[in-house]
């Protein structure tokens, strides 16, 4: 018991400094503690009330430590920027999202800090059955050629300044689940670095797109199809199969990865298979 309460008095006020690990603190039933937030967390809606500190590339230090934080939680690329805090006698503790098996140990290692250990496994156990319940249903499955496409100008018609998912990426991850093949073999890069040619060559059936939430998500994708269209051969072109995913969790590398994960299976095998995966958890 003493245990558990000097924990619960660790996260007592909480500074989570992304997206995703906001989302894991909610998930847990920590949001009352959370006392400030990136200008990025808006999910769940309640955390729109909470103080934002700046982003990613620019936080406010005096912010956060002026709001007297016992936990701050960050990715490891803040790690930088976030040093200063140090000498406040502040020590955030810093989380790698970079795949899956990371953000599942992210799970379980605040909801041992926080005192939260059946919540979070409890989540843990969700979202492994939500990876094993695609796995079952895709296995028999032909593994279509995909170019995802992480950011960058297509919608205003330039393909030169596009980032291609690689297979050292979160994403490239969920899409070897969905049961697709990433064409792009090495690590994640911008289109620049390929001849128009060199993209043609890698030819993907399927291309999607990756974008922040859209006003306008129909426009989006009317403009990105306009855009590959410049490369008529593709067989993603040529099969109408070029698709915009912006779901508010569709760029954020968290706990609800399970969501994008179904999304892909919908986009490379068609909705009534992402129904029986549906089926799998009722």
């Amino acid at each position: 018991m003493p245990l558990l309460a000097a924990a619960q008095d660790h996260c007592s006020r909480i500074i989570p400094l992304s997206p995703s690990l906001a989302e894991i603190v909610y998930q847990l039933g920590l949001g009352g503690h959370v006392v400030g937030r990136t200008r990025y967390s808006h999910y769940p809606p309640e955390i729109r009330r909470v103080t934002a500190l700046g982003g990613l590339l620019d936080p406010n230090l005096e912010a956060i430590v002026a709001l007297r934080p016992t936990t701050v939680l960050a990715l490891i690329e803040s790690k930088e920027r976030l040093r200063a805090l140090s000498s406040f006698g502040i020590q955030p503790l810093f989380f790698d999202h970079r795949s899956l098996k990371d953000i599942l140990f992210s799970i379980r290692a605040l909801g041992e800090a926080c005192g939260r250990m059946r919540e979070s496994e409890a989540l843990v156990q969700r979202l492994q059955h939500s990876i094993e319940a695609v796995r079952s249903v895709t296995a028999q499955r032909d593994a279509p050629s995909v170019m995802i496409v992480v950011g960058g100008e297509s919608a205003q018609g330039n393909l030169r300044n596009v980032f291609i998912s690689g297979s050292d990426g979160y994403y490239s991850e969920l899409l070897s689940i969905a049961r697709g093949t990433n064409v792009m073999r090495g690590v994640t890069a911008p289109a620049s670095g390929f001849s128009l040619e060199g993209i043609i060559e890698l030819n993907p059936e399927i291309i999607i797109e990756v974008q922040p939430p859209s006003t306008d998500s129909k426009g989006t994708l009317q403009a990105i199809r306009r855009a590959w269209s410049q490369l008529p051969s593709l067989s993603a072109v040529q099969r109408g199969r070029v698709y915009l995913l912006d779901s508010d969790y569709a760029t954020i590398p968290g706990p609800r990865f399970d969501l994008l994960l179904r999304d892909f299976v919908r986009l490379l095998h068609g909705e009534e298979v992402a129904k029986e995966i549906l089926l799998l958890h009722e």
